[in-house]
């Protein structure tokens, strides 16, 4: 793998910096217009101006915006320059695809996006042709602007990332002939940075977030033995070759990972989530011309934070309450809904199918989510208006559709507002980002939340205009509405979330479970616990599977809770039951009893069989430097499904041979294992071991090295 550089940005991230008003870019920059606006007089429309020529046309910063009505000049501009950065790292990828055209390009930490920093990431994924990443991840920031390890898991297996990162420029013929297309894509990865907290709860925990959320790999941050101006270590290894007291907790955190876990979530497909989240670059935008904040690189996040920050804290706080309820999500950005055909979504449950094929459509996703979606254009909004018709639940919140797709105010004309047509709702244009109480007055389309009250951040002053206020603020301001649309049901809420409720994790259940959504997996307080918490905190889940497996993996954000308190895992259904990790067998049961600390992972495989052990068959001897060929048979009770192995080669003094360990899918539950041995192998009795990942079951065998 090749990088196009490190910490590459169109501009630093943590200054405000506003590029660029040279001749080239005004030149480039009127030329993307004319692509987009079939007039200068359609272009001042839009923007408000009086341009009598397209050589008056340049860009502006952020001073000129802010404190107008339209933003969509600035808007424009910002966007132009975020694809001359796109179209950039897509240069120099082509140009060294064009003396290797199978090496995978990418770059390092791209620290979030902003309005000037280039970094869409939907662009990033499907435009660049990138194949690899190292990014900062959610496992080690815990805010909404660095929450971007995510992002590149839901749009870097999409059609258009792969063909991206598979077509060869033009002037490269395919190395199979016929054309320009590379044989296929390889899997994106992406191992991100880890190794700045030096406990052992993030030790424990960091890695094994990256795994279950994508990664391939992980890269510690441990170059430096001392910093003597900030008195740390990141070291793993002194310059003596001595280990580090943190070396201790990363090699017990990755011993599982590196003994054949890591291989069966990446021979696993991590299943497809039920919840899109929409990905919106030109809300950041029309955000940023809102809000008063200084600092595009890191906004402050607090509770009552303006615009700018609400845009990154809102799907933040979206997906910890989704994780809280176990559930998983999947960005899409406006494009691939654009470009989607079949709206109507499927049923929900199992059968929303594996992580794969086109997450775009909305088919695939019951609940869309519309995180401070300040912006949207009119083609997306009719979209949004036909998945709703045809049964999806759509969930916006404060803000939402405030503005066109350039952030230009949306009056309506022939239509409604797109906030009217989509969530029954107008405006009337104050707005507080203060803290608020919000209490149900009444139930309807499925909630049923009367009585109780919760604390929330924001409110809009707001009429109903077809939509059911269930809930108002303390000033009277509707903070509820809900209205059907055909099948569907759009809920709308006049409030930025918390970052963690219970009440506001009780609406949210209940907004899913009316859309059909089942949640496969329920993490319940144990029976006969005493003061057990409402509901237990910080049990997020991953699934993955492979044919009539199915493994399930719960991490806790040490960041987020501090209990170990021991909690019931509801499976929904009967099943062979396999602690992975502890490979002990559970039982054929539809739920486990279990404690979890804080940092901690633990995967529980579902079999429709149970497994009786492993058997092996080897030859007497090998001679040295020939190859050690083993068969391996998985014993079930019934026909094996993929499995995956972890097997190691111990010599004659028991010692087990690092070189010779590995990990290999073991398809239908049988194979053959072959490990070339060395010419200067010992000779004497060598011990083959072999262990089922999934279920933990072993064998080993022995043979001679001759």
């Amino acid at each position: 793998a090749v990088g196009i550089t490190d910490e590459a940005f169109l501009s630093y991230h943590n200054q405000r910096q506003e590029l660029c008003f040279c001749p080239l870019c005004a030149a480039r920059f009127r030329k993307w217009l004319q692509a987009r606006y079939p007039s200068l007089d359609a272009l001042n429309a839009q923007w408000g101006t009086a341009y009598q020529a397209w050589d008056e046309v340049r860009g502006i910063k952020t001073e000129e915006a802010r404190g107008q009505a339209n933003f969509s000049h600035f808007v424009d501009f910002r966007t132009f320059m975020t694809d001359q950065w796109i179209e950039a790292c897509k240069t120099i990828t082509d140009a060294y695809h064009e003396v290797n055209p199978a090496i995978p390009m990418g770059h390092t930490n791209t620290f979030g996006c902003n309005p000037f920093n280039g970094n869409d990431y939907y662009k990033l994924a499907t435009q660049t042709g990138f194949g690899w990443g190292q990014e900062y991840s959610e496992a080690i920031k815990g805010g909404g602007n660095k929450a971007i390890f995510d992002l590149w898991r839901s749009f870097v297996e999409t059609p258009e990332a792969r063909a991206s990162r598979t077509a060869a420029p033009p002037a490269v013929p395919s190395p199979q002939g016929g054309g320009n297309a590379l044989p296929s894509a390889a899997p994106f990865f992406n191992h991100g940075w880890i190794g700045y907290a030096r406990t052992t709860v993030a030790a424990h925990y960091e890695p094994w977030w990256l795994a279950l959320h994508g990664s391939r790999g992980v890269s510690y941050f441990a170059t430096s033995a001392y910093d003597v101006p900030r008195g740390h270590s990141w070291a793993l290894v002194y310059p003596t070759g001595s280990l580090t007291e943190y070396s201790g907790a990363v090699k017990e955190a990755l011993a599982d990972l590196r003994g054949g876990v890591g291989k069966l979530l990446m021979a696993y497909q991590r299943a497809r989530p039920q919840v899109a989240i929409l990905w919106s670059h030109p809300s950041m935008l029309v955000s940023w011309c809102e809000s008063k904040d200084d600092v595009p690189g890191d906004p402050s996040e607090r509770d009552t934070s303006d615009a700018y920050a609400s845009w990154y804290m809102s799907a933040y706080n979206f997906r910890q309450h989704l994780n809280e309820l176990q559930l998983d999500y999947q960005y899409v950005a406006p494009d691939q809904i654009l470009g989607s055909g079949e709206l109507s979504p499927l049923p929900a449950g199992r059968g929303a199918g594996a992580a794969g094929g086109d997450p775009a459509a909305l088919s695939h996703y019951p609940v869309l989510i519309l995180p401070f979606t300040v912006a949207a254009s009119a083609g997306l909004v009719d979209k949004l208006e036909a998945y709703v018709q045809q049964g999806g639940v759509l969930v916006g919140d404060m803000r939402c559709l405030r503005t066109d797709g350039h952030g230009k105010p949306d009056a309506g004309g022939v239509r409604p507002p797109a906030l009217q047509r989509l969530f029954g709702a107008t405006r009337k244009g104050q707005v507080s980002y203060a803290e608020s109480k919000v209490s149900f007055k009444q139930t309807g389309a499925g909630i049923d939340m009367a009585g109780q009250e919760m604390t929330v951040f924001g409110k809009e002053d707001l009429t109903p205009a077809g939509a059911t206020a269930l809930a108002a603020h303390a000033g009277g301001e509707p903070a509820v509405l809900v209205m059907p649309h055909g099948k569907g049901l759009s809920v709308y809420l006049n409030f930025k979330l918390p970052s963690y409720g219970v009440e506001m994790r009780e609406l949210l259940r209940q907004i899913v479970t009316r859309a059909g959504l089942k949640r496969e997996v329920v993490v319940e307080p144990a029976a006969g616990t005493a003061n057990p918490p409402a509901v237990p905190r910080a049990y997020e889940l991953n699934t993955f599977s492979r044919g009539p497996i199915t493994v399930y993996g719960l991490i806790r954000d040490f960041r987020k809770c501090q209990d170990s308190d021991p909690v019931t895992v509801n499976f929904g259904r009967k099943s062979h039951v396999y602690d992975v990790r502890a490979r002990k067998y559970l039982g054929e049961v539809d739920r486990i009893q279990t404690t979890l600390p804080p940092g901690e992972t633990a995967l529980y495989a579902l079999l429709p069989y149970q497994v009786h052990g492993l058997g092996l068959n080897v030859p007497a001897a090998v001679k040295a430097g020939d190859e050690l060929v083993a068969q391996v048979n998985l014993i079930a009770g019934a026909e094996a499904g993929d499995h995956v192995i972890h097997a190691e080669l111990l010599d004659p003094s028991g010692r087990s041979v690092w070189c010779y360990a590995r990990n290999d899918l073991l398809p239908g539950g049988r194979g053959t294992l072959r490990v070339p041995l060395a010419l200067n192998d010992a000779k004497g009795k060598w011990t083959l071991k072999v262990r089922d990942v999934v279920t933990g079951a072993a064998g080993e065998a022995k043979f001679a090295v001759q």
